[in-house]
């Protein structure tokens, strides 16, 4: 079932990247709720309550997919100036004086809105291309995870673990960012009427 979960997760990732922005309000739908219903099968906690609820709040975002399209895009920008400033500080990061931890807090917190803002017209191909991203990078390093941790290399130590799962991580990270380039160098060329759906009016 493992694998047919992923299979699942990549066939929704390449159905988002491509229809994403022709039915934004069921790709919205169907980015969250795919994923995290098969999430919740691949760990083993997928029931009738976690479905009837994961389905519910779907159907929440389908209702009202604008405002979560920038809800979304709020998440993804602030875990990814985390990530980055993970990156840069390092194991130091707990290290760091109480007040730059204030400072860093209020970058990650304020940052995305500032980005939105920035790049607010551009919002739906973003969130799609990363959610379109963010599923079929969740179904392939689900198959390669799955090797690694059958296969006894990361549970040796936790470096071991880390450089264990960071192919898995660059999979993700390399999908997310193909999945934007998909919709400004393919969908959009091909579907010039879609311009206006990118061109988010506020």
């Amino acid at each position: 079932m493992f694998y047919l979960y992923c299979i699942v997760l990549i066939i929704t990732g390449c159905l988002l990247g491509y229809f994403g922005l022709k039915k934004f309000n069921l790709s919205m739908a169907l980015s969250f709720t795919v994923p995290v219903l098969m999430g919740l099968g691949m760990v083993g906690f997928l029931g009738l309550t976690s479905f009837l609820v994961t389905v519910f709040l779907g159907a929440v975002i389908f209702a009202l997919a604008k405002p979560f399209s920038y809800i979304t895009a709020y998440m993804y920008s602030a875990f990814f100036i985390a990530i980055f400033i993970a990156i840069i500080f390092g194991k130091l990061f707990t290290e760091l004086p109480e007040l730059i931890l204030l400072v860093v807090r209020l970058i990650i917190f304020v940052a995305p809105i500032i980005l939105i803002y920035m790049f607010r017209r551009h919002v739906k191909a973003i969130v799609i291309g990363i959610s379109s991203g963010v599923s079929l990078g969740l179904g392939l390093a689900g198959i390669i995870s799955s090797q690694v941790f059958l296969a006894g290399q990361a549970f040796g130590s936790v470096d071991m673990m880390m450089t264990s799962l960071f192919v898995p991580f660059m999979v993700m990270f390399a999908a997310m960012i193909g999945g934007v380039a998909f919709q400004y160098l393919y969908i959009a060329k091909k579907n010039p009427e879609l311009i206006e759906v990118v061109k988010i009016k506020v």
